[in-house]
């Protein structure tokens, strides 16, 4: 068996993994009911992964900017959505 064949089968859906997850590559729109998600770019390094490969940058750069509690925030609002969805 393949190294990452058990864990793509253990994916309840296949999972795209941008790669260059970061603030300068989200799109978002003001609407009448608040802030929304209106498009990802720079797709260069994406590949079909563990998403959590996105989490490092986020993080990171939430430190390097000494944004300590939004680097907490970010990462256990993630933990919440992932324990929610991914895996049987």
């Amino acid at each position: 068996m393949i190294a990452s064949e058990e864990v793509f089968d253990g994916l309840i859906s296949p999972t795209f993994v941008m790669g260059d997850f970061k603030p300068d590559n989200i799109l978002v729109q003001h609407k009448t009911n608040g802030w929304q998600l209106s498009g990802i770019i720079d797709y260069t390094t994406g590949n079909f992964s563990d998403e959590i490969a996105d989490l490092p940058k986020m993080v990171a750069m939430y430190h390097d900017n000494g944004e300590e509690e939004l680097a907490k925030q970010f990462t256990v609002y993630y933990k919440s959505l992932r324990s929610k969805r991914h895996f049987h």
